[in-house]
């Protein structure tokens, strides 16, 4: 499992991430075949702010987008990130995170 900060994301632009998922003894990438990623931005209390499916963009690796119409509904803060992984009947938490969410400045 990831947990991490995230570098600072804007409300007022799109926020896409990266994250390789790598096999802690081999270094190996984790093959996501059938997988289904699942990810939240929730507020620090908990209370899911915005949900995104990641896609799995090469062998290991999976890319998640919130728009930027997405991330205009946010203040500015810090936020938890919360990320699934869902395969074969199976459900695992593979990210626990945060991310601040700094105020673009530019108007909506």
């Amino acid at each position: 499992m990831l947990v991490a900060t995230f570098p600072p994301a804007s409300n007022r632009a799109d926020w896409i991430e990266t994250v390789a998922f790598v096999d802690p003894e081999t270094d190996d990438l984790i093959d996501l075949s059938g997988a289904t990623i699942t990810v939240t931005l929730n507020e620090m209390d908990g209370c899911i702010r915005l949900t995104a499916a990641a896609v799995i963009i090469t062998t290991g690796v999976a890319q998640f987008t919130f728009t930027r119409d997405q991330m205009m509904t946010l203040c500015a803060g810090p936020y938890s990130v919360g990320a699934t992984l869902e395969r074969g009947g199976t459900t695992v938490q593979v990210v626990i995170a945060t991310v601040p969410v700094m105020n673009g400045l530019v108007p909506k």
